[in-house]
């Protein structure tokens, strides 16, 4: 059996991916391809129940469950994010419980600076509220060792697993330039499959601008204060009883409310971190992809054009600045106090959080 494992990572366009090969699963039956309905959580498209991993190892009964389900299917696509964190050793253990002969990982790689910057503020959206000073201090006092910045750690881990195993890397950077779909690489380049696929014209899971990004990190930090409050999911789970869930905020009239406002009072007081890339972290970055991935880019990239070039600008606000208008600060505790009112609502502040 051929296992193609799209494994993103985050913020390589893998939403989009996933709902159109859901979307078009009958176009991929008819082309000799099963994309399983299995280990798919509510109406998401990806596989992410079954790349989980509560105990930090494979769900060993939930692979041989999907392989009993996958019968005589000899080409299977799975995709999830997660996959992209899974070791080796578990990759193997994935491979082996589904008896698969072939194992194709497929790896988009974006430009690590638009990366980091996307994923900051996905990971607002999710109820982290860590600023841009402190998220870049992380990642940035030593870029070869961050995850989110340098994907060569990543693709040396798929590069020593077994001959069962090969790395098709597509660039996500040249495809958007060239205003293709981000699906089409691994369509017909990957797959095969010659016929078109049914696009979606609205793409998912877009980044929120900076000023609604902002806004809700801050209020995030305000209703943590308020109720001591933390971890990221307790957070979630306490702004959706308020009717604000964080992953949808810049759809609501709170977020477009606080957009206009952020808009008018606050961008003068935006602040700015540019970023060169004609530095050695992106020479060291283009040198090893040529030395040791060029054989697995596809659609004859070279590495030099696999990242964007210039200069990257991230733009964040500080949170005591947002506090310090007053039309911000008032419009931020207004918001905290429903959160409060809600938990207060659930019951005690143990069940407010459950």
């Amino acid at each position: 059996m051929h296992l193609v494992l799209h494994l993103g990572p985050h913020k390589t366009g893998t939403t989009y991916i996933q709902r159109i090969l859901w979307r078009n699963r009958e176009t991929l039956t008819g082309a000799g391809w099963l994309y399983p309905d299995f280990g798919r959580p509510g109406n998401s498209a990806g596989h992410h129940d079954l790349a989980k991993r509560p105990s930090g190892q494979p769900n060993k009964a939930a692979i041989s469950e999907l392989r009993a389900l996958l019968g005589t299917s000899d080409q299977v696509i799975l995709t999830s994010e997660q996959f992209s964190r899974w070791s080796p050793d578990a990759l193997v253990t994935l491979a082996d419980g589904l008896g698969a002969r072939q194992v194709s990982i497929v790896y988009y790689l974006r430009d690590p600076f638009d990366r980091f910057d996307s994923y900051w503020r996905e990971r607002i959206k999710h109820a982290e509220h860590s600023s841009l000073p402190e998220v870049f201090a992380a990642n940035f006092a030593d870029p070869h060792r961050s995850p989110l910045l340098n994907p060569l750690a990543s693709l040396r881990r798929y590069a020593r697993l077994d001959d069962r195993f090969t790395t098709r890397i597509i660039c996500y950077d040249p495809i958007m330039q060239a205003k293709q779909d981000i699906c089409a690489p691994l369509w017909h380049g990957v797959l095969g499959i010659e016929d078109a696929y049914d696009v979606e014209f609205k793409r998912p899971n877009r980044s929120f601008s900076i000023e609604i990004s902002e806004f809700l990190r801050t209020l995030l930090s305000v209703v943590d204060r308020r109720l001591g409050v933390r971890d990221p999911r307790a957070l979630n789970n306490l702004m959706s009883r308020a009717d604000l869930p964080p992953w949808r905020f810049g759809l609501c009239d709170e977020g477009r409310e606080a957009e206009a406002l952020m808009t008018t009072h606050m961008q003068p007081k935006i602040r700015e971190q540019v970023l060169n890339r004609h530095c050695q972290f992106y020479r060291h970055l283009r040198q090893v992809l040529g030395q040791e991935f060029g054989h697995a880019i596809w659609g004859g990239v070279k590495p030099a054009e696999a990242f964007a070039g210039g200069q990257k600008s991230l733009t964040y606000y500080d949170s005591w600045d947002l506090l310090s208008e007053p039309v911000i600060r008032d419009r931020i505790e207004l918001l905290a106090e429903r959160v409060e009112i809600a938990a207060r609502g659930a019951g005690n502040g143990e069940h407010a959080l459950a």
